[in-house]
C-alpha cells in the first residue's frame, strides 16, 4: 500500500495500492469503497458515465467537441488549395489537442461526478445513483479535505485508455513546445501543463 503525505495543510491525500488504485477511505460522515476499473456498475450508473466521459476526457461537452471536428471536416471538404487546407487542418487539430491538455483543471468538477459513479458510500447498492447523492458525496469529500488530484486521476482511470493517451499527447506537445522555445524563447505551454 502506498501512503501519501499531505502537501497542503487541511488537504488529505488518499491511500493507494501498489497498482495506484484508490483504497477504501472514510470521512467524518461516511465510509467509501472505490470500485476497480472494469467492475460492473449497472445501467443507471453506466448511463451517467456515458454522458460524462466525453466531457471528462476532452474538457468539453460532446457538442463542442463535435463542432470542432465539423470545422476540420469543412476545411477538408472545401475548395481551397491543398497546402492551405493542410495547414488550416493541422492548426485546428493541434488546437484541439492543446485544449485537451491545457484545460485539465476545468474538468475537475466533471471528474468528481464520475467518481461518484465508481465510489460507493456506506455499502450503497451499485444499482442506484442520483445527482442528489452525488452532490452529497462531493460535499462530504470537500469538507473532509480530500485531495482533488486523487479524485481527478481516479476518474480518469475509469475512462478506458485516457490516461495513456493523455500522457502521450502531453509529452508530444511538450516536445513541440521545447522545439518552438528554441526558436521563440517562449516556455508558456510547458509552464501551463506542469
Amino acid at each position: 500500500m502506498k501512503e501519501q503525505t499531505a502537501t497542503t495543510p487541511g488537504i488529505r491525500n488518499l491511500a493507494k495500492d501498489d497498482a495506484g488504485l484508490l483504497l477504501p477511505f472514510t470521512t467524518a460522515k461516511h465510509k467509501y469503497t472505490p470500485l476497480k476499473p472494469g467492475a460492473p456498475i449497472g445501467p443507471r450508473r453506466w448511463t451517467q458515465f456515458d454522458k460524462l466521459k466525453i466531457a471528462l476526457g476532452v474538457g468539453q461537452t460532446f457538442e463542442h467537441f463535435i463542432t470542432a471536428l465539423k470545422q476540420i471536416e469543412l476545411e477538408l471538404a472545401g475548395e481551397k488549395p491543398l497546402a492551405e487546407v493542410r495547414l488550416n487542418s493541422l492548426l485546428l487539430v493541434n488546437s484541439l489537442r492543446r485544449a485537451i491538455v491545457e484545460k485539465s483543471r476545468a474538468r475537475y468538477s466533471t471528474a468528481f461526478y464520475v467518481c461518484t459513479l465508481f465510489i460507493l458510500r456506506d455499502n450503497e447498492p451499485v444499482t442506484e445513483w442520483s445527482v442528489e447523492s452525488a452532490e452529497e458525496m462531493i460535499e462530504d469529500w470537500a469538507n473532509a479535505g480530500i485531495n482533488e488530484d486523487d479524485l481527478f486521476f481516479f476518474a480518469l482511470n475509469m475512462v478506458s485508455g485516457f490516461k495513456k493517451a493523455f500522457q502521450n499527447t502531453k509529452d508530444e506537445l511538450e516536445a513541440e513546445a521545447a522545439k518552438l522555445s528554441v526558436i521563440t524563447g517562449s516556455t508558456r505551454f510547458k509552464e501551463s501543463t506542469s
